[in-house]
């Protein structure tokens, strides 16, 4: 069986002229409809729009070259905050009206909100070009670099005045300063005991470090030229151990100094020698011995390299010279006996049996022995003295063996 149909849904009655078709498809949104404006109208409305656009382009133009101009000027010369008195007036800065307002047209029949966007630009103000620039201000941590790696403390003064450095710091530059003058003028201890002081405010400046090594090097040299100075003086007094003691204080300060060490061997070598010449004349006996004659034969030829410099030391050689020939020099010794004796002078020989008979014996001592069967022998010991003249010696055994 079939379902009966549902019935159709009614429809509102329209009247026949507002009767609408039916919606086919999408539906059509509502569109609202102006009838167009004649000419003159329309030509209104669209240039104020256009006019409005050119102005505004126009005054960011010339707030954008006011802002540049305003910008490089104050990099050129920054502003300098001053401090002021109070009780003070300060003059009113003229305005320099090199941009003016430029108010925008209004146009009739607009808004009031749309008259408002295109506000006039406030009036800018350029410093004058010719004025003269400010001082830089200084900043209360703006700090000068000392020579060193110090930098003073600064205490900000009151008024807005320039920082001032600190009165330690101060005084270290005056140490310093007073130090280095002293080591210019040669006052070297002067010098040493300023710096030293400066070294006392600030152990780590390594100015004061370098002027201390500067003012010890000049110490050591001033000290090496004195006692070269004085070790010369005695040189030349004959002074030799004088000399000598200066030497070797100058080789304490520094063991490598070439004077020193060439003073120091010259000076032992001349004590050495004039040492040595005093020994033989003291005792010139010893030069009667062929070993001493001969070290003192020797000894003439080195010093005679050194006595051209030395008056003293000339003197001395000359008196050594004299007993070193008079020791060479043989002196003649006449020896007698009764012919019966056997006589034998040491370091000589055997002379035998004689009356008389002479020898040339250099000076120094002999010892001359005669014999005879049946007599007790005799021994004599004989110094033949240098520059003697023809001494007598006696040789005859006497005394019988019973």
């Amino acid at each position: 069986m079939n379902a009966p149909n549902p019935p159709e849904p009614r429809r509102p009655l329209t009247p026949p002229g507002d009767r609408l078709p039916d919606p086919v498809g999408e539906p059509v949104h509502s569109l609202s409809f102006k009838p167009p404006l004649d000419g003159a109208k329309r030509q209104s409305v669209k240039q104020p729009k256009n006019l409005r656009g050119w102005v505004i382009a126009g005054m960011i133009v010339l707030l954008v070259a006011a802002g540049g101009l305003i910008l490089h000027h104050l990099q050129q010369h920054p502003v300098v905050p001053q401090a002021t008195d109070p009780h003070e007036q300060t003059p009113e800065t003229p305005v320099s009206p090199d941009i003016a307002a430029v108010p925008p047209p209004i146009v009739s029949g607009e808004p009031e909100s749309q008259a408002s966007q295109a506000e006039t630009a406030a009036e800018v103000v350029l410093p004058d070009q010719n004025a003269a620039p400010a001082p830089v201000p200084v900043l209360e941590d703006e700090m000068k670099r000392e020579p060193g790696g110090q930098a003073p403390v600064l205490e900000k003064v009151a008024g807005g005045n320039a920082a001032q450095p600190d009165p330690t710091r101060k005084r270290f530059r005056e140490l310093l300063s007073l130090g280095l003058a002293a080591l210019h003028r040669r006052q070297y201890r002067e010098a040493r005991d300023t710096l030293q002081k400066a070294a006392a405010i600030d152990p780590e400046s390594d100015e004061v470090r370098e002027a201390l090594t500067q003012v010890d090097h000049a110490l050591k040299l001033a000290q090496l030229d004195r006692l070269q100075r004085l070790a010369t003086a005695a040189e030349g007094n004959g002074q030799w151990s004088t000399a000598l003691e200066q030497y070797l204080a100058a080789l304490t300060i520094d063991p490598n100094v070439g004077f020193a060490l060439r003073g120091r061997q010259r000076t032992m070598h001349r004590i050495t020698i004039s040492k040595r010449i005093d020994f033989y004349l003291n005792q010139p006996e010893t030069l009667f011995d062929d070993r001493h004659l001969s070290n003192a034969v020797q000894l003439m030829l080195d010093a005679e390299k050194v006595a051209p410099q030395d008056p003293d030391l000339a003197a001395d050689l000359k008196k050594l010279d004299q007993l070193i020939t008079a020791a060479q020099t043989p002196v003649r010794v006449t020896i007698t006996s009764d012919n019966q004796t056997d006589v034998v002078v040491y370091k000589v020989g055997r002379l035998g049996r004689f009356e008389a008979h002479d020898l040339h014996l250099r000076p120094g001592p002999y010892t001359v022995v005669g014999t005879r069967d049946g007599y007790r022998d005799v021994r004599l010991n004989v110094t033949v003295n240098p520059g003697a003249t023809s001494p007598v010696v006696h040789v005859v055994c006497k005394e019988e063996i019973r």
